[in-house]
């Protein structure tokens, strides 16, 4: 079994006056044996998102991403690779790791420990206290992890396992999500501000639902945190409850079993 490797959880404060909270999971990287950080997102499907636009007529070349006993080789340009040649490595985000990265193995996430580890092929395919999850390809390279949930005690539905929402408990990721979630009804301690989504500033909306939900059979929360932000861009190839972030997961062993398709929420 491979040894939990500690990772840096990203405080951030959402709006003026609130408290920081987790808003993102950072993992020291390797690029060409340079020491470097990158983000985890797994709504991200590919496996390596530089942080800096690339130009479409530069020379690219191949380099190696490692972490966590995993390499994998990307393509980039003189561009992408700014922080690498300057020096700035350890000091900015040179790129998001998303699930095409770890799509062969089993990937755990200790939320209260701030520490993961990766191990190859399935994990949890036995596993009494593990949830069915779909591992989703909607064209491209890599894919989504969806898990379901209920709402207000309605049918289950798919929704979004998304790392990249740290500091959300579920938002909708679209007007008519956002209504399934809140049932029209006013959000408590609402507030509005705007978050940076690669590179874009949307205005969002976030507060919590005075309405039940599960979240697999791991969590029941009687009210529950959620966010909307207008313009976010993503359009799943099927519908979605939402996107579930990690809000409602803190304190507790996230595993998500790429292979078996299977999750689990467990005591660290």
């Amino acid at each position: 079994m491979p040894i939990f490797l500690p990772f840096l959880f990203v405080d951030h404060a959402l709006y003026e006056g609130a408290p920081k909270v987790p808003a993102a999971i950072v993992l020291p990287v390797k690029i060409d044996g340079i020491d470097c950080y990158a983000q985890l997102d797994t709504g991200a499907p590919g496996a390596v998102i530089w942080h800096r636009k690339g130009n479409a007529d530069a020379p690219r070349k191949q380099v190696t991403v490692e972490l966590a006993g995993l390499r994998r080789v990307a393509s980039a340009d003189a561009a992408n690779l700014a922080p690498l040649e300057q020096g700035h490595c350890t000091s900015d985000l040179i790129a998001t790791v998303g699930n095409e990265f770890f799509e062969h193995g089993t990937l755990e996430l200790d939320l209260a420990g701030a520490r993961y580890r990766w191990q190859q092929g399935p994990s949890l395919q036995d596993a009494p206290d593990a949830h069915t999850m779909r591992y989703v390809r909607w064209g491209g390279p890599g894919g989504h992890p969806l898990v379901t949930v209920r709402v207000a005690g309605g049918a289950p539905q798919a929704a979004l396992l998304d790392t990249g929402s740290a500091a959300f408990g579920i938002n909708g990721h679209s007007a008519q999500a956002w209504a399934g979630l809140t049932g029209g009804a006013p959000l408590r301690d609402a507030q509005r501000f705007s978050a940076n989504a690669w590179g874009r500033q949307l205005p969002c909306v976030m507060g919590t639902v005075q309405r039940t939900l599960e979240i697999g059979d791991s969590v029941k929360l009687a009210g529950f945190l959620a966010g909307y932000c207008e313009g976010l861009g993503f359009q799943p190839d099927e519908p979605l409850a939402g996107v579930v972030g990690l809000h409602h997961l803190l304190g507790k062993l996230l595993v998500i079993d790429y292979v078996s398709q299977r999750w689990a929420l467990r005591q660290p």
